[in-house]
């Protein structure tokens, strides 16, 4: 269990290597394109989330979290399914969404912020 804090500060650590990753050269189409999606979806809802890293505080932290396994599953669906990318490539997808899916699954605090 991590505070919301330490949460926030991971969503932007994670938007940012997702942004980098997916300019690696070599990349494939399919890959280049979700990881060129996830980023500013994951950057928008971080923003308007009620924690530390939040401008427009809107979102309570459970809602957050569940957005975050969403695109955590997102992440590694695509990585099972994209059968014409690179191993490689899916198998990146696969562990981003695995490590977001373990984020989601944070308790950061009992009232669910």
């Amino acid at each position: 269990m991590i505070g919301t804090r330490l949460h926030a500060f991971s969503d932007y650590v994670i938007l940012a290597t997702i942004a980098l990753l997916g300019q690696a050269p070599g990349r494939g189409p399919g890959t280049w394109r979700i990881m060129e999606v996830g980023p500013p979806w994951h950057l928008a809802y971080t923003l308007v989330t009620r924690h530390e890293g939040g401008l427009v505080p809107r979102l309570s932290m459970r809602t957050h979290l569940a957005l975050d396994a969403l695109s955590g599953l997102t992440f590694v669906g695509a990585g099972i399914l994209m059968r014409r990318e690179l191993m490689r490539d899916r198998a990146l997808l696969v562990g981003l969404g695995l490590a977001e899916l373990a984020l989601s699954n944070d308790k950061t605090d009992s009232r669910g912020r």
